[in-house]
């Protein structure tokens, strides 16, 4: 999920109004290779499916382009200083076993300047 910390305190707290934000780009990538990329959809959520059988095998998730309405400036809330193999700034490195059904919760927090 990509969604807007609007305190910036790197937690997403629903109850203070900090909801998705849609059209994100998402990208993933595998051994430093980008091998998709999608957008976020309309309530901040993405998914990567159809990745077959890799075996165990590190994949790192990042964040591309902002959608337009926030290219004017933002900053990066969630997560802090995570540095993922193949990202160009922070994201998230994970192993993955698919040869059993995955779910990793993956969370960009994104403080409008």
């Amino acid at each position: 999920m990509v969604y807007e910390d609007i305190d910036g305190n790197g937690s997403q707290d629903l109850l203070s109004g900090e909801m998705g934000i849609e059209g994100w780009t998402v990208e993933l990538y595998w051994e430093g290779q980008l091998v998709t990329s999608t957008a976020s959809g309309a309530d901040g959520t993405f998914s990567f499916a159809g990745l077959g059988n890799t075996g165990t095998t590190m994949f790192s998730v990042c964040l591309g382009a902002p959608p337009a309405s926030w290219s004017a400036g933002h900053v990066q809330t969630q997560p802090v200083g995570a540095m993922a193999s193949g990202c160009s700034g922070t994201g998230y490195a994970f192993t993955i076993n698919n040869q059993f059904p995955t779910r990793t919760v993956t969370k960009f927090g994104e403080m409008m300047q």
